[in-house]
């Protein structure tokens, strides 16, 4: 590497992140969780970054998502994002200036671990000694914890493309077009393809096998990949989204135990977040298009279905949590069978029809959050 570069730690204060990252001994930041992100503001001639050893694909199958998106954002032009799936140890280029001007204009990058099935480690960011890299102009943001499954992902089962992983997922979607409205939001987000809300029973573990615990339990984990806990920087969110349940109808999960499960959840989040926390919202939990036929199952039915007492849990939580606003929201009650790739998980165009259900809803409560501040 030539000499007359410089080398910023990831770590650097100038860095704004959202999602878990943690920071490691050498000063590196290592996500595991997809939909973290870094921000800063860089002027100059290149800006490259250094990937470090723990980088790994979990699963290069995984439906031909990459690992890395880049979105570069100037005034006055249209974003430009970049995808890339980098190795360990490899320097990535994400900015080359091509005229004068180039050099002289700033402009904001994000970079965001889109992909549910990799672990992303940033050593340093690379660029000339007359470069700056600092942080982006002071935006009050609105800061969402969203809470999810496989959905919230933008999971693909390999029959077809999510080219941007969880930046087509219908969270992210939202959050895009919100910034556009100048409704500016951050999401940290916990989702992971096959979550539940609750754990596993020891029957359940005996008849299926060795089932991973819910997110009730592993929200408090500092990666998908193992149970150690997370004990870096968590920035206070205002609202709170729970994107769960469909895992656990397919498992059957009775309401009394659901309810038990979600009371338990937010009542951590509550507690990391109790002076910030003004708005919750339980998402219904997706439509299933590969459950069988209800009249032959009648255990299945809509009176016996998780869907049917969320507002019995939004009741629940209203008592628990009387300062917080809290409400339900079927985002999902218009897809169809044609908006999914496999019955089960949306199409790039079905996460979009899951964006349009969310965005005024979204919209309403960002709004209401950011008059009561």
């Amino acid at each position: 590497m030539s000499q007359s570069l410089v080398q910023y730690p990831a770590s650097s204060p100038f860095i704004e992140r959202s999602g878990r990252w943690h920071t490691s001994d050498t000063g590196s930041l290592i996500a595991s969780w997809c939909g973290a992100s870094l921000k800063f503001s860089h002027t100059g001639r290149s800006l490259s970054i250094k990937i470090g050893a723990l980088a790994e694909r979990k699963d290069r199958f995984n439906g031909g998502t990459p690992m890395l998106a880049c979105v570069i954002s100037q005034d006055s032009k249209e974003d430009e994002i970049a995808l890339y799936d980098p190795e360990p140890l490899k320097t990535v280029d994400l900015f080359i200036a091509k005229s004068e001007d180039d050099v002289a204009k700033e402009r904001v990058v994000e970079l965001t671990l889109i992909d549910w099935a990799s672990i992303l480690e940033i050593e340093e960011f690379i660029v000339f000694p007359a470069d700056s890299i600092s942080k982006p102009r002071h935006v009050d943001y609105i800061r969402s914890l969203h809470i999810g499954d496989s959905i919230s992902c933008g999971f693909s089962d390999g029959s077809m493309r999510v080219p941007r992983g969880c930046l087509d997922a219908f969270p992210f979607l939202v959050r895009d077009a919100l910034r556009k409205e100048g409704v500016m939001i951050e999401i940290d987000m916990v989702a992971f393809p096959g979550a539940s809300l609750t754990d596993p029973t020891e029957e359940e573990i005996e008849s299926e096998g060795n089932l991973p615990k819910g997110l009730g339990t592993r929200f408090s984990h500092a990666s998908p990949w193992s149970e150690s806990e997370y004990e870096d920087e968590r920035l206070p969110a205002q609202l709170l989204v729970v994107a769960l349940g469909t895992n656990d109808e397919a498992r059957d999960v009775t309401a009394a135990r659901y309810q038990a499960s979600l009371l338990g959840l937010i009542s951590k989040v509550h507690i990391l977040n109790a002076d910030s926390l003004k708005h919750i919202v339980v998402l219904h939990p997706f439509p299933d298009f590969t459950e069988e036929d209800e009249e032959e199952f009648p255990v299945s039915s809509a009176e016996s279905s998780l869907d049917a007492h969320i507002p019995t849990f939004v009741d629940t939580l209203r008592t628990s949590f009387p300062h917080i606003t809290i409400t339900a929201c079927n985002i999902g009650k218009g897809i169809t069978e044609e908006c999914t790739m496999d019955g089960l998980h949306p199409t790039v165009d079905g996460q979009a029809a899951l964006a349009t259900a969310w965005l005024g809803e979204a919209r309403n409560i960002i709004r209401g959050i950011y008059d009561a501040q």
